[in-house]
């Protein structure tokens, strides 16, 4: 490769850090803007357990509250709940009807509690509308409209009164949990959001697994939450119908949520538990976190629940976090002006990329032009997450391109080694900051929008590399031609399997799970480091890049190159190629818009770090076993 074409890559990866700071900075102004997370219970948890230990929920809430509580959540009543709690009764009547000989039925209800009365009307009203107007209230008594018992028991009546005011006599956060009901409509909508607002809830969270007008209704849901000034909390983790089109349509009013099932939390033990909350709110952006008992069973279940809300207040705390009631991010969406100058800077990387390889003038002029379109395109959204992608598949090969020895290098001393792996690094990590700055926005933080393209951006690097280095270090037109041995079939076997493995936990979502051992692997390394590197990087892909690079430079004592021999060029090619898996592992950490980019650039930086030491220790070793170098 020409020094001139050297310089020009190296210029360009100079310009697409230099414009892609602003946008990490904003970003990192605007995560460090919000640290106060919320710690929230169930209001029927906190009653059922002080109860056990004949403490009043009104002492529970505050010894929960000097612990660390902020938050309290509380369900809608139904009337069928009532009914199960024995505060309303059910009657059965039947009367004559204007054709002889037939009676019709007629339901009526008693109310034990006559303060009952208005939350019924309102509930029945929201639900059913005109025909509510046909309820005959006499004194405790309530004759009903024609309507099927399942749809009364199902009513709901808002948010009990008592909890509501023992709530805010505690000063704590309410968070209202409404379900969505059948042929639920706009004035339905709007009603049940001006009771919420009426009521003092502060957060809204759905209960069941619908939010409020789900499907057709979802957005108009999430505007007249805001118009009303109450956030719509996300639960994490949960397959919940609607959820998507809740926090896409408003994410500057959205409050991300992490809660465990009581069965999830029996498996695992309290320093886990302790684990997954802290990590949430630190590495994650969570603003809410839901506590529930670790275990169903014990001699002072309400004791050891306080204790649980202590220590999770006392590990966020030492995250540098604030224990508060839990508010929205500021709503932020960089400018078009900005993306149009994101995409021009990665056009000029791809440009000089394509004029770096071995292409002819047609292809380099077509390429360059399609880069400058995709630039152009990227003052919208969709735009530069496309041009994002391009990016991190390009910047990475720049990389190699940039490290790659020359004919007369002597590249076998750690010195020489240590720059190439750097100069490579380096240019991943220009990526992954353009692809964070290409994620600036409130959208990004809550989920309502991710990278598109992880799993190709981790694959395509690592494939391009390979096929790269296979057509400069062998004669790969004859190759074709070779039959294939067992030998090389098994080794591509293994290989495609280990791609396989990689990609599939690659993703936002991954559906590949770590074994257990893994997970303890993991949770040694969060317990000593600031921030856990991920493992294909600094046990697997930097160690590889150390020794491949000395491999490929290292010269034998009778003159001749190393990479002369066949055998060896396959494994270098093989090296470089697994080397690239650090590489991509750069810019995936900052592939993530949820996650603090602070948290992942140091994660970037301590897996370089310890994937170096390792390299060098790496390549000491091999290197005893390769025939003698040349002095």
């Amino acid at each position: 490769m020409k020094l001139s074409s050297r310089l020009v890559l190296a210029v360009s990866l100079v310009i697409l850090v230099l414009v892609s700071l602003f946008g990490v900075l904003r970003r990192h102004q605007q995560e460090t803007s919000n640290q106060a997370v919320s710690i929230t219970a169930e209001y029927d948890v906190i009653e059922a357990y002080a109860s056990s230990e004949g403490i009043t929920i009104e002492q529970a809430l505050e010894k929960l509250k000097a612990q660390g509580l902020t938050g309290i959540i509380l369900n809608e009543e139904t009337v069928g709940e009532l009914i199960g709690q024995g505060r309303i009764s059910v009657r059965g009547t039947s009367y004559p009807a204007k054709e002889a000989g037939r009676r019709l039925q007629a339901t009526s209800l008693l109310l034990n509690d006559p303060g009952i009365l208005l939350r019924l009307q309102r509930g029945f009203h929201i639900r059913f509308g005109e025909l509510a107007g046909r309820m005959q209230p006499r004194d405790s008594l309530v004759a009903l409209p024609p309507l099927p018992p399942g749809l009364v028991r199902t009513a709901s009546l808002g948010l009990n009164p008592e909890q509501l005011s023992i709530a805010k006599a505690a000063k704590l956060q309410v968070i209202g949990r409404f379900a969505n009901s059948p042929a639920f409509g706009q004035r339905a909508i709007t009603e049940t959001i001006e009771w919420m607002k009426e009521s003092g809830v502060d957060v809204f969270m759905p209960l069941g697994d619908q939010v409020l007008g789900r499907k057709e209704l979802t957005k108009f849901t999430a505007e007249k939450l805001k118009l009303s000034k109450i956030p719509y909390s996300s639960p994490e983790f949960t397959k919940l119908g609607g959820d998507a089109e809740m926090v896409g349509s408003h994410p500057d009013n959205v409050i991300r949520l992490h809660s465990a099932t009581a069965a999830e939390l029996d498996k695992i033990s309290f320093d886990a538990t302790l684990d997954r909350f802290r990590k949430a709110a630190r590495e994650r952006n969570i603003r809410i976190l839901l506590l529930r008992p670790t275990s169903q069973s014990s001699a002072m279940p309400f004791s050891e629940f306080s204790r649980l809300v202590g220590t999770v207040t006392e590990e966020i705390k030492k995250d540098g976090l604030s224990v508060a009631p839990a508010h929205t991010f500021l709503a932020y969406q960089a400018p078009r002006v900005y993306g149009l100058l994101l995409g021009l800077a990665g056009a000029v990387l791809l440009i000089a990329t394509f004029r770096s390889l071995p292409f002819g003038r047609i292809w380099q002029i077509m390429l360059g032009l399609g880069a400058l379109a995709l630039g152009g395109l990227s003052a919208t959204g969709s735009g530069l997450l496309y041009m994002a992608l391009a990016v991190a598949i390009a910047a990475p090969c720049a990389g190699y391109l940039l490290a790659e020895p020359n004919a007369e290098d002597q590249a076998t001393g750690a010195g020489v080694l240590f720059w190439r792996v750097l100069i490579i690094s380096l240019a991943s990590l220009a990526a992954a900051l353009f692809v964070a700055a290409a994620m600036t926005g409130t959208n990004f933080m809550v989920k309502a929008e991710e990278f598109r393209g992880i799993k190709a951006s981790v694959g395509l690097p690592i494939a391009l590399v390979a096929v790269y280095f296979w057509t400069r270090l062998t004669d790969w037109r004859a190759g074709l031609l070779q039959p294939i041995t067992w030998g090389t079939a098994g080794l591509a076997g293994a290989v495609g399997v280990v791609i396989m493995m990689l990609l599939a936990r690659t993703g936002n979502d991954s559906g590949a799970e770590a074994s257990g051992l893994e997970l303890a692997f993991r949770s040694t390394l969060d317990n000593i480091m600031y921030v856990r590197p991920r493992t294909k990087e600094f046990l697997l892909g930097h160690p590889v890049l150390w020794v491949a690079f000395g491999m490929y430079g290292y010269k034998l004592r009778e003159g001749g190159w190393l990479r002369d021999d066949p055998r060896f060029r396959a494994w270098i090619i093989l090296l470089l190629a697994v080397g690239a898996i650090g590489q991509t592992g750069i810019v995936n950490t900052l592939c993530h818009g949820h996650i603090p980019v602070q948290l992942s650039v140091a994660r970037v930086l301590i897996g370089w770090a310890l994937g170096s030491i390792l390299g060098v220790l790496a390549w000491t070793v091999v290197k005893r076993f390769l025939p003698p170098e040349q002095k």
